[in-house]
């Protein structure tokens, strides 16, 4: 019988004395470590704490983490049972009392089973029929790998159009806006400018990571937890767009100031040909009347402003 779930992982006092998790520190410090932890708490919320190609795209991007060295953490340090693409942590098989547990399937048919204790206990804890095994793990690996894992069903990938509809909605959120100002000291809210700034930037960063097509849905959530980690004061990516936003408005200035110092006379500019010019770029006869508006234009055919 499985043990209840109870919202906690226990874990040995010895953890850091066991060899898988010595090795892992000695080669990859206390980010390597970091990252075990999150494949842990990760696969706690899974059935029999088995993960797979999904899971192991959801923790990458959880731990900001190519796949390959999150895989490299899994398979290299003895931590966890690999069979394929799937992998399942030996730490909870012990915390949540999981009989089904991963092993190799020889060539008679009968899979194995991966009897090595943790921390000295009997091995009778993980040992199981390898019928139960058989029909808990390849038949629903065969017949419903849309749930194996995060028990969510694989959906289409969302399409370019729908993931620009949908950044355009959240950006259409005043109440999210406000908040995200609040907290994260950038004027989304506030400033028009900047808010169409970032959310351009937004788009192109998604765009070119690819993040919308990867298979998983791309929804509103998702999107948004995205935006918040994106500008999250401190990180590089933050220092990049606070760089762009920072010319950007140097920029506007800039042109605002040039335009301030040569204001429109009425009779405009005489350009090298000897030939006067409105405010538009135009070509006006030299006895025309004054403009009156800047925003106005010199008609040819009416011989007058317009």
């Amino acid at each position: 019988m499985k043990k209840k779930r109870s919202g906690y992982i226990q874990i040995s006092r010895k953890l850091m004395e066991s060899k898988g998790v010595y090795e892992l520190r000695r080669a990859e410090k206390a980010e390597g470590l970091g990252v075990f932890m999150m494949i842990v708490f990760e696969l706690a919320k899974y059935e029999d704490a088995i993960g797979n190609e999904e899971t192991l795209l959801i923790i990458s991007m959880l731990a900001h983490k190519k796949k390959s060295y999150v895989w490299h953490i899994i398979k290299d340090f003895g931590l966890f049972d690999v069979e394929g693409e799937h992998f399942q942590c030996r730490l909870l098989q012990k915390t949540f009392n999981i009989e089904t547990i991963l092993g190799d399937t020889p060539s008679g048919g009968e899979s194995t089973v991966n009897e090595r204790p943790l921390n000295g206990e009997s091995t009778t804890l993980y040992k199981v029929r390898a019928e139960a095994r058989r029909s808990q793990i390849q038949n629903t690996r065969i017949q419903n790998t849309k749930n194996i894992g995060t028990g969510v069903p694989i959906r289409n990938t969302t399409s370019t159009t729908d993931f620009h509809e949908l950044i355009e909605d959240i950006f259409r959120s005043p109440d999210w806006l406000e908040k995200i100002e609040q907290r994260m000291a950038l004027c989304i809210c506030s400033n028009k400018m900047i808010r169409e700034f970032v959310k351009r930037s937004f788009i192109d960063e998604i765009e070119m990571n690819g993040s919308y097509d990867d298979g998983e849905p791309f929804t509103i959530s998702r999107a948004k937890r995205y935006f918040v980690n994106w500008i999250r004061p401190g990180k590089a990516p933050r220092e990049e767009l606070n760089k762009k936003i920072n010319n950007m408005l140097r920029s506007n200035v800039e042109q605002a100031k040039k335009k301030a110092g040569k204001p429109f006379d009425g009779y405009g500019t005489i350009d090298s040909k000897g030939r006067r010019r409105g405010p538009h770029g135009e070509i006006v006869p030299m006895d025309a009347p004054a403009c009156m508006d800047d925003m106005m234009e010199w008609n040819n055919k009416t011989q007058c402003w317009e």
